[in-house]
């Protein structure tokens, strides 16, 4: 079997397989992002999110919120918070995680 066709097998594969859903068994928080500086790590930035409970699309529109607006807020499910902080300020990032406000119903 060539190498073309069985890479194209696995493409197949993997394309009829569904994503599987993000992780959010950590705690929600609301992680405030503001623009601070030269921001050049926009895949890293969606990545940081996929990791910390987003969907793919979620991620992109929160970057896209982000990039248009300079400053987002949104809920996140970090398992190390203190990690998520120290990655989002390494790529040139003001952020801040806050406890949501639970509302009664």
């Amino acid at each position: 079997m060539s190498t073309r066709s069985s890479f194209m097998e696995a493409v197949a594969r993997r394309a009829s397989e569904p994503a599987p859903p993000p992780d959010r068994s950590a705690s929600p928080v609301e992680l405030n992002v503001r623009l601070d500086g030269d921001f050049r790590l926009p895949v890293s930035f969606a990545r940081l999110l996929k990791r910390n409970g987003l969907t793919l699309p979620e991620a992109h529109a929160f970057l896209t919120a982000l990039t248009d607006k300079g400053e987002i807020a949104g809920i996140v499910y970090p398992h190390d918070r203190e990690g998520l902080l120290r990655e989002l300020q390494a790529m040139n990032l003001k952020a801040r995680l806050e406890t949501p406000a639970v509302v009664a119903p």
